[in-house]
């Protein structure tokens, strides 16, 4: 992580370390679908993307790509998507003066309100409280 000496970089090499995180159980890496669905996902997070164009995407049907990418990921596949967009925001959050709202836009949120409700459902923290308690902490 401390080669990163950007945001982008940083980002990449996220990616390819929960792609090494997430191998299955004979060490084989993931389906080549899972591995083109989550690339689609880390290039388009930012619109809302609708299961049937993810589908269109990979070249097969929306149930089937479900159904492999919880098989593969052991999650479903809007939660991963809802995970890499607060992870995402969380970046953002820490890495510019962006304010919520404008988060929201840029991680495919449809308002700042659905926004600031995911990602306390997800994190237990408002975006406002996650900023301030990271910041804190650097102050300890």
């Amino acid at each position: 992580m401390e080669q990163a000496e950007t945001l982008d970089q940083l980002v990449e090499l996220y990616q390819d370390l929960r792609y090494q995180l997430y191998e299955n159980p004979q060490g084989q890496k993931m389906n080549k679908t899972v591995s083109s669905i989550i690339n689609y996902i880390s290039k388009n997070y930012g619109r809302n993307i609708p299961l049937e164009e993810i589908a269109d995407a990979v070249g097969l049907s929306a149930n089937y790509i479900c159904s492999l990418f919880k098989k593969e990921m052991g999650v479903n596949l809007f939660g991963y998507l809802m995970e890499y967009r607060i992870n995402r925001a969380k970046e953002l959050l820490l890495s510019t003066n962006l304010k919520s709202y404008e988060i929201a836009e840029k991680t495919g949120f449809s308002d700042e309100s659905y926004f600031s409700r995911s990602f306390k459902r997800v994190t237990g923290q408002s975006p406002i409280e996650f900023k301030r308690s990271v910041f804190h902490k650097g102050e300890d």
